[in-house]
């Protein structure tokens, strides 16, 4: 039941749009034809134009691409093409015999068997009637002509089965002739028996289709729709006697617009959505009513029904058209658990469920925790997926903000009963665990990333339904800058440490390492997957290095705790030398140098006033000559070259600044007190530069020389390297000499990523990143207390940014 809807729409296109690939199109004499039709014919398709309809299938995007796929190799009908010529107008059926064998039947208007390209001695005669045999290498085909019509199977029994009807006048069940004269003969056509599809789903997957999906009918007919960009199958269903309790409840009420899509993440794996306007007119049962006196309360102004499916769990969702009452309803049954954000999440005092009579046409979702978002409910299970949920739709990273999902409602009815979401390009689980071994490389082979959203709509009528699946081709200008959260991690124990990336060297993948409150180290993968955890000493000072200690590209982490320097390997296990044991305190975050790139690595532990450089081998450098400032290092030691000269920087708390060489010796004497800044120094431009608390900007040339130019900021935080210098003076982002006005706020020291520059305002816990010329970058910004730490890709950049105290959100931005 879990992904069954998902199963049937995706079976349906694929089925279908391999079908049609593989086949060519006829139009016949209905009267006569139908009586041909193999009886228990599980999908019956008639084509038209076949010319026509050949050259919209080579231009569409989607069939096009997949013609060599080994599912659809596996209903061509090539094998037929070289038995029969096929002619202008057709009409194919499928079969199940025996166990699990599909089968497939060809008939077309002729009775010359000039039309059978392949002459065979073979042949038997059964009840009158003559059928040749036919074995082209492991297939066997059996060809009759009977009355005006080529019959052409791969199974004996089919044919025989259609002559001895055809003989006896036996004729196929009323509602498939009604399908076939309401379908459109403009278009080709297509007939499931909901009775035989499971039969048929078995050939390819593991799990059979919820029967609640195939109960409103015997039948489903299809008019098929494609274009260049669009596969659109428009259905209708005919009221029968299968129709279920289901098809009751959604004829009482109107039809209606949906707005769930305003909570459903962009990663969404699948969603069902009913729209029930007016809970009154379902049908009530009235002992249902009397049992659980509060339950009517809760529902009687909910208009939409929804249950989401994501990755890490699932939530449902209640659109309510008078959301004081509802919630008061809810609150009843529930007390204030925590904000998240400016969002309040409740805990219930015990799980609710949907109302019974719900549960036929979506599946059935218990929560424990709701927040309101506008006039939304939406519960869970799960808190972290209500957290998950909250932090998309604050990214406004939701369903409706999709330009590729508000194309796909312009092909669709306005209003609807029933509307199913599935995301093709997140059905990786179900193609693992559903697809039978044959065809499981063939579907994960496609690439669905121009094909991601499939939605289907269901309308019921008095006697009849509209049921339409639409999948169109993402827009190329959809989403000219994608920012996809991966993965929200959560601690068990609150974090430490800012976390930050790690370069795994064997994958090649980016790890997120950190320390929580027990002074355990972690590193995780973004899928969420522990790689190991060890126990340190006490709390980690500042920031981690990644290093190369052998110069062979296996990184390691160095970085320093209390009372010792840690070199570590991408297993948590400690290289030797390391660790380094200290009896003074370590008060600064572990230096790192390598002045020429070539692995000599240089370790700066600073223990107050006290300053000691240790090579790779973890012996003292004698020959660095600075072992002493007057007062404690306000910021760790830094390495900076311009051009073939190397500069050590070391600040202290007294404001005074060392420009060193290599050897510790002062090699920049400044001419001008500058005691009176506390902000770090940085490069730029050729010369080292910092903002004083007086919004001036400082600049050293290395013969020591002193610039001031008076910004008159206030309170800057700011960073620079050799080519941007960026600063944040209360609302004004500075980028070199462009300013950008970003709304008041609580902002963070801005950052460098590349040639985009990040800023968190931390009240609001949004975070911003910006291009050079201070444009903010579509979609920004997204949520996040912090930016913790980056990484380029080869499309765009990574985030990592910090989530409450116990949780990271990892982002992946990409550039279209």
């Amino acid at each position: 039941m879990k992904q069954g809807f998902t199963f049937i729409k995706t079976w349906i296109l694929l089925f279908a749009s391999f079908i049609l690939l593989s086949c060519q199109q006829n139009k016949t004499q209905k009267a006569e034809i139908e009586q041909l039709i193999p009886p228990d014919a599980s999908i019956i398709m008639k084509f038209y134009e076949s010319l026509e309809w050949d050259n919209t299938l080579k231009n569409q995007a989607f069939l096009s691409k997949y013609k060599k796929n080994p599912l659809l190799e596996y209903f061509s009908n090539n094998a037929f093409n070289s038995v029969v010529e096929i002619p202008d107008e057709a009409l194919w059926s499928y079969n199940i015999l025996g166990k699990d064998k599909l089968v497939k039947t060809l008939i077309f208007e002729s009775n010359d068997e000039s039309d059978i390209k392949i002459k065979t001695k073979q042949s038997y005669q059964y009840e009158s009637v003559k059928i040749n045999m036919f074995q082209d290498k492991t297939k066997s085909f059996y060809i009759c002509v009977l009355a005006q019509y080529t019959i052409v199977s791969n199974s004996k029994i089919i044919v025989e089965n259609i002559i001895r009807n055809y003989k006896n006048r036996v004729q196929i069940p009323s509602p498939i002739k009604k399908y076939l004269d309401v379908l459109s003969q403009d278009s080709p056509t297509m007939i499931v028996n909901t009775n035989q599809f499971n039969e048929v789903s078995k050939n390819f997957f593991k799990s059979p289709v919820p029967q609640q999906y195939l109960a409103l009918s015997n039948f489903i007919g299809f008019d098929l729709n494609f274009n260049d960009n669009t596969t659109l199958f428009s259905g209708i269903i005919f009221k029968d006697d299968k129709s279920s309790e289901s098809w009751k409840i959604l004829s009482a009420v109107e039809p209606k617009n949906s707005v769930v899509a305003e909570v459903i993440p962009n990663h969404f794996v699948n969603a069902t959505s009913i729209l029930i306007s007016e809970y009154e007119k379902l049908g009530h049962k009235k002992e249902v009513v009397e049992q659980v006196s509060t339950h009517d309360s809760l529902w009687l102004n909910i208009k939409e029904l929804a249950s989401i499916h994501l990755k890490n769990g699932k939530a449902v969702a209640h659109v309510s058209k008078n959301i004081d009452q509802t919630y008061e309803a809810f609150k009843k049954e529930a007390q204030p658990l925590k904000s998240f954000g400016t969002t309040q999440i409740y805990s219930l005092k015990n799980p609710i469920s949907f109302d019974q009579k719900f549960t036929s046409l979506i599946p059935q979702v218990d929560f424990r925790f709701f927040m309101v978002h506008q006039d939304i409910i939406i519960g869970s299970k799960k808190l972290q997926v209500l957290e998950d949920i909250i932090i998309q739709i604050n990214n406004q990273n939701v369903l409706a903000q999709q330009l590729n999902y508000q194309n796909h409602l312009k092909s669709l009815n306005t209003k609807s009963h029933v509307l199913w979401f599935t995301a093709l390009n997140h059905q990786q689980q179900f193609f693992d665990t559903q697809t039978h071994p044959d065809y499981k490389k063939a579907l994960k082979s496609i690439d669905w990333s121009k094909h991601e959203l499939l939605l289907s709509q269901l309308i019921v009528e008095d006697d009849f339904a509209y049921f339409n699946i639409l999948q169109k081709q993402t827009p190329d200008n959809a989403n000219p800058v994608d920012i996809e959260q991966v993965i929200r991690l959560k601690s068990e124990d609150a974090m430490l440490s800012t976390p930050q990336f790690f370069k795994n060297w064997r994958t090649g993948q980016q790890d997120v390492v950190y320390q929580d409150v027990n002074n355990k180290l972690h590193l995780v993968d973004t899928k969420g997957n522990k790689i190991w955890t060890k126990q340190l000493d006490s709390p980690i000072i500042g920031r981690i290095n990644s290093i190369d200690i052998y110069q062979n590209t296996r990184i390691q982490l160095a970085f320093a705790t209390q009372n010792r320097v840690y070199v570590l390997d991408k297993n948590g296990n400690e290289v030797s030398p390391f660790p380094l044991k200290f009896r003074n305190e370590i008060t600064q975050q572990l230096s790192v140098f390598d002045y020429d790139n070539n692995g000599r690595y240089r370790f700066v532990v600073v223990m107050g006033k006290k300053i000691r450089m240790y090579n790779k081998e973890g012996q003292r450098v004698r020959g660095f000559k600075f072992k002493k400032t007057k007062t404690p290092l306000s910021y760790p030691m830094k390495h900076i070259r311009i051009g073939h000269k190397d500069y050590i920087l070391a600040q202290e708390q007294s404001g005074q600044l060392h420009i060193l060489s290599r050897t510790g010796k002062t090699r920049v004497n400044i001419t001008e007190d500058i005691s009176h800044t506390d902000n770090q120094w940085y490069e730029h431009d050729q010369s080292f530069v910092s903002v004083n608390g007086k919004g001036q900007v400082l600049k050293i040339s290395e013969n020591g020389k002193v610039n001031r130019d008076d910004k008159e900021w206030i309170n800057p935080k700011f960073k620079a390297n050799d080519k941007i210098f960026v600063s944040m003076s209360e609302n004004q982002l500075h980028i070199n000499k462009t300013i950008t006005e970003l709304p008041y706020g609580v902002y963070t020291q801005p950052l460098i990523l590349s040639n985009h520059i990040g800023i968190t305002d931390t009240q609001a816990q949004k975070v911003y990143v910006l291009d050079k010329s201070g444009q903010i970058i579509e979609g920004f910004p997204i949520y996040g207390e912090k930016i913790a730490d980056t990484y380029q890709t080869q499309e765009g950049f990574v985030l990592l940014c910090e989530d409450e105290n116990d949780a990271v959100l990892v982002y992946r931005v990409k550039f279209n």
